[in-house]
């Protein structure tokens, strides 16, 4: 008797290896939950990741307009020129460069590098190009009304609230950034890249989210895309 009661505890305590396996029905239904669920996730992550971009666009544009801040003081109240001469020459970004106003930015004589991609604040984080080149042409965006290279603005004469830097966009150079955008013109425009709203440094120093009515308003009505 003794034999057999031990024996029947060994054949409970013995579990045959194939009832731990999952059913194929078991197993597509797991796969259906994590599917759902990577369904729900992915949207949230994706918008804040977009929401983070969006942070250190602001930041970057109140970075810009600090330097050219400096570069006001230095320059009899004047704003940095869009670029050194009415048709071609250097773009503003190249121009304070040149000056030493970006401390991770070095211009030679032929070229431009970046010692440090990760804070440049010349671009916006949520378009290409995402790292700074030698073409200056790739920034964000100024705008031209009054800004030239023939007549730049001195600071003391303009209102608060002009909008002067904003998310830029050049259509025909594959959606790229670019360093001017202006009104009449329908390929070098604002970018309403974040939702809906395009960032925009104004002269008082602020940066604010900009929908197409507030653009409208500071009479730019063909410059905006999409």
């Amino acid at each position: 008797m003794l034999y057999r009661k031990m024996d029947t505890r060994r054949q409970r305590k013995f579990i045959h290896p194939t009832a731990l396996s999952f059913t194929l029905i078991e197993l597509l239904v797991v796969i259906s939950i994590i599917s759902i669920l990577m369904g729900m996730l992915l949207p949230v992550l994706q918008q804040a990741k977009n929401s983070a971009q969006s942070v250190q666009c602001i930041n970057n544009l109140k970075n810009t307009g600090h330097v050219c801040y400096l570069y006001s003081e230095n320059h009899n109240n004047y704003f940095v020129p869009i670029r050194t001469n009415a048709n071609s020459g250097m773009a503003w970004s190249r121009i304070l460069v040149r000056g030493g106003y970006y401390t991770d930015l070095i211009d030679t004589a032929a070229d431009l590098y970046v010692q440090n991609l990760d804070n440049c604040f010349l671009l916006c984080p949520s378009n290409e190009p995402e790292k700074w080149t030698w073409n200056s042409n790739y920034s964000y965006g100024m705008d031209n009304a009054g800004s030239g290279a023939d007549a730049p603005f001195r600071i003391s004469k303009m209102p608060g609230n002009k909008l002067v830097f904003a998310d830029s966009i050049r259509i025909s150079d594959n959606g790229k950034q670019h360093y001017i955008f202006y009104e009449g013109g329908t390929d070098r425009c604002v970018h309403l890249r974040h939702s809906g709203k395009a960032n925009a440094w104004h002269l008082d120093g602020s940066v604010r989210k900009t929908d197409r009515k507030e653009l409208l308003d500071n009479n730019l009505t063909t410059c905006v895309y999409p």
